[in-house]
């Protein structure tokens, strides 16, 4: 005697493989994320703030990708970012992330730079570190990086 019957079996064959169908689809495609100086152990410099991150779950490499990229300050819907679209052209090979780092006047900050002594020796103005960095912290408060939309092209191999 069977524990379920022959329609029994196929209706919970075809369930589950609906089921792990379905979760499968959750994850593939090409992912995109937008952060501040950057995550997961990577980190933008101060001079280029926005970090782009491209995960891509297909079998296909991604030649480029054009990002539709908004800053938002204090939860308005405001565009405060000079640029609106980014073009990340690191090749992405399938099931990989990659990263790059992108300038936006909106994060502008004066340039520090090391002075040179009569002696030979670089002279550091910690002050002047400190102050670029506070300048910094001041323009990224309260933002939010949004990515409205994005277009991958494939490479066919």
């Amino acid at each position: 005697m069977s524990f379920l019957s022959d329609g029994k079996k196929w209706f919970a064959v075809i369930a589950l493989l609906l089921v792990v169908g379905a979760t499968l689809s959750q994850f593939y495609g090409v992912r995109v994320v937008a952060s501040l100086r950057g995550q997961e152990g990577y980190r933008c410099p101060i001079e280029s703030p926005i970090q782009i991150s491209v995960r891509n779950f297909t079998f296909s490499r991604i030649a480029r990708l054009t990002v539709g990229l908004e800053g938002w300050r204090d939860s308005r819907s405001d565009n405060i970012l000079d640029g609106r679209r980014y073009a990340f052209n690191v090749v992405v090979e399938p099931f990989r992330s990659r990263v790059a780092c992108y300038h936006d006047k909106a994060f502008a900050v004066p340039e520090y730079k090391d002075k040179l002594s009569s002696t030979g020796r670089y002279l550091v103005d910690t002050a002047a570190v400190i102050d670029q960095v506070n300048q910094y912290r001041r323009l990224v408060e309260g933002v939010e990086l949004v990515v409205l939309d994005y277009q991958p092209t494939f490479l066919d191999d």
